[in-house]
């Protein structure tokens, strides 16, 4: 009997090795499709997000190409073209051509802090001092170069002119463009 009781025990003992085999594979097996199902439903998140973020992002990207348009718009054409002196001279012209002075002094190119500069002196009639000032006021609100008006002083000496200083400015970009 205990021969028989020894086959008896060993095929049990074989039967529950190949069970715990079995299951042992099965349970590795349902945790790795578990974890490749969490696995699938974080990259579906991670896609929806990404989903939702592009037609945001692309709808800043409009945005901001809307916008620069827009700025490219307020540029002059000729300006990319022409160097940074040239500019600052044509609004020099423009100003001359504005406000129509008596004098004009324009003073030597400064570039500093990013900055090209250019300042001016004006002497212009006391009695076209209304229509002067509307025109700085267009001037200092136009597109680039800049123009600003510094110090306005009425002349003692002469009772016929006012003074007006001012600069005409250009700031650069990062890479050198105005």
């Amino acid at each position: 009997m205990t021969a028989t009781m020894q086959q008896r025990s060993s095929r049990l003992a074989r039967r529950l090795a190949i069970i715990l085999l079995l299951l042992t594979t099965a349970g590795s097996a349902l945790a790795l499709v578990t974890r490749k199902v969490q696995s699938q439903r974080r990259l579906l998140d991670y896609y929806r997000t990404i989903q939702v973020n592009l037609s945001a992002m692309q709808e800043n990207t409009r945005r901001l190409n809307d916008r620069l348009n827009r700025f490219r718009g307020l540029i002059p054409p000729e300006q990319g073209r022409s160097s940074h002196e040239l500019q600052l001279y044509r609004r020099l012209d423009q100003i001359r051509t504005d406000l129509k002075p008596l004098e004009m002094q324009v003073q030597q190119i400064e570039r500093r802090e990013g900055v090209t500069r250019v300042g001016f002196t004006l002497k212009l009639p006391l009695a076209r001092y209304e229509a002067a000032v509307n025109s700085m006021g267009r001037l200092q609100t136009g597109p680039l170069p800049l123009v600003t008006f510094t110090a306005a002083s009425f002349n003692s000496t002469s009772a016929g002119d006012f003074t007006v200083e001012g600069s005409v400015l250009l700031p650069l970009l990062p890479g050198g463009q105005p």
